[in-house]
């Protein structure tokens, strides 16, 4: 009996003790439920889920903030709606930050977000695949992109709104006719950001009013035999030339933001004696973007300080001439059957990359200084390039080819020569094509190789400079005149 009795007791403790356990795991379910992730949903029959969150509607149209949400974040699933935040914040924290979308709204037509302050998301707004949304006077910081329109969306509105301290402030993706006025858009890696893949997607109503950093976005559109001075346009915070031909674009000051200046869809246009900088290179990806442009000139540009000066993506017959490209993480970046481009006389310096071909052909590059970079060309299943009469010098490697076996030409034949190749040296005896003929012709003898199928066939002999060749010149006189008077 005493035996049973101690087993029963002991029984009846396991199951208190079971009870006291189940009670603190609910509780804390129940707490991380509560200050948890949790996704609300504005649903299509106007009901909020989970109805404890606090937002509030009494007429299933606007629904207000009653306080600051964190470590949530809202979809929504219903048209013609209003979301106030009444100046509350919706926020993630902790571990989180930088994860989710603060407000997703996708499928929806006539929704307005205002007055709400949204920070640490992934994005702060997402608008895919809608029309006639509407963001207004939002306070949108630190998140990965603040305001992200994207996958068709169409005819949105988004102005009065302070987006300051995102990865990518205002970014644009595949979407069409978008409107924005009275953004004051601040310290954003990307401040503001257009790609597409044709050329509705860079049809937008932008106006002067939207400020990067203090100065007006320039935001033109289907223009025709424009010109753009620093008279005209002494402050530029952005500037875009989308569908636009026979623009001119002379003496700005572009700077202190990524990207600083878009051609897309553009032609015939000229952009000269223009300074294109971005102090943020750390954080940003590149200067100037040519997307699907053509035959347009680039002239005496200052292109620096940028983690990718240019990058051409589909754009074909543009001339680089005489621009002052250094400094830059890589300085020029052709991409995606950017073919038939002409570099002349450029600066290329300074960088870890001085110019990347990716898949593509049939460019010219002549009379170059390549200088001081990791690698001055880098070629990645590019073809029928070709490369002459430029200075490759003091890079680490001054072509890199991957693979090596895509064939390109380095040189203009003989007698025109191909480049000067700094750490290479050779015997110039001989002369003529096949460099078989007696003398000596400023060309090495033997081809500098960088693979089978890519060699320099008349690789130049270095010139010396006037200045040592005249210094040379007088301390022979001075040693002639010494031993002269030595002899007297």
């Amino acid at each position: 009996m005493k035996l049973e009795s101690s087993r029963a007791s002991d029984g009846l403790v396991l199951m208190l003790v079971l009870a006291v356990l189940a009670g603190f795991l609910c509780v804390a379910f129940k707490i991380q439920l509560v200050e948890g992730l949790e996704d609300i949903h504005i649903k299509a029959d106007g009901s909020v889920v989970p109805s404890w969150v606090p937002i509030s509607s009494v007429d299933n149209v606007t629904y207000t903030f009653n306080d600051a949400i964190a470590d949530d974040f809202i979809i929504v699933e219903r048209d013609n709606i209003i979301i106030d935040g009444a100046g509350f914040t919706l926020q993630m924290t902790g571990q989180s930050r930088g994860l989710y979308k603060g407000i997703r709204i996708a499928g929806r037509e006539n929704v307005t977000v205002t007055n709400l302050k949204i920070k640490a998301f992934m994005s702060g707004i997402e608008i895919a695949e809608s029309s006639n949304v509407t963001i207004c006077g939002n306070n949108i910081t630190a998140n990965v992109y603040g305001i992200a329109l994207g996958n068709s969306s169409r005819s949105n509105t988004v102005f009065g709104n302070y987006v300051a301290d995102n990865s990518y402030g205002i970014y644009l993706e595949d979407s069409s006719n978008q409107i924005l006025y009275e953004n004051v858009i601040d310290n954003n890696a990307f401040s503001f950001h257009v790609i597409g893949s044709e050329p509705c997607h860079f049809v937008h109503s932008i106006d002067a009013s939207n400020l990067v950093n203090g100065k007006p976005v320039y935001y033109i559109v289907n223009q025709t035999n424009l010109v753009l001075t620093n008279v005209t346009h002494p402050q530029v915070g952005y500037l875009a030339l989308a569908n636009c031909t026979n623009i001119t674009v002379d003496g700005l000051s572009l700077a202190n933001t990524a990207p600083v200046l878009l051609l897309a869809y553009t032609s015939n246009s000229t952009i000269m004696n223009s300074l294109m900088t971005n102090s943020n290179a750390a954080n940003g990806w590149y200067g100037v973007l040519l997307e699907s442009s053509y035959n347009n000139t680039f002239a005496r540009n200052n292109i620096t300080e940028n983690n990718t000066g240019m990058l051409l993506k589909n754009s074909s017959h543009n001339t680089f001439t005489s621009n002052n490209i250094k400094n830059n993480g890589l300085g020029a970046r052709l991409m995606l059957s950017s073919d038939n481009n002409v570099f002349i006389s450029n600066n290329i310096a300074n960088s870890n990359e001085g110019v990347s071909l990716e898949r593509s052909c049939n460019n010219t590059f002549a009379g170059n200084n390549v200088t001081g970079n990791r690698f001055g060309i880098e070629l990645f299943c590019s073809f029928s390039n070709i490369f002459y009469h430029n200075n490759f010098t003091d890079n680490a490697e001054h072509v890199r080819l991957l693979p090596s076996s895509w064939p390109n030409f380095w040189d203009d034949g003989y007698p025109s020569g191909g480049n000067f190749w700094s750490g290479y040296s050779d015997v110039d005896q001989y002369s003529g094509p096949y460099q078989n003929e007696t003398g000596s012709d400023g060309i090495w003898d033997h081809p500098y190789v960088m693979s089978t199928e890519n060699q320099d066939n008349y690789p130049t002999v270095p010139e010396f400079p006037t200045h040592i060749m005249l210094l040379a010149l007088m301390m022979f006189t001075f040693v002639i005149i010494a031993i002269h008077k030595r002899e007297g």
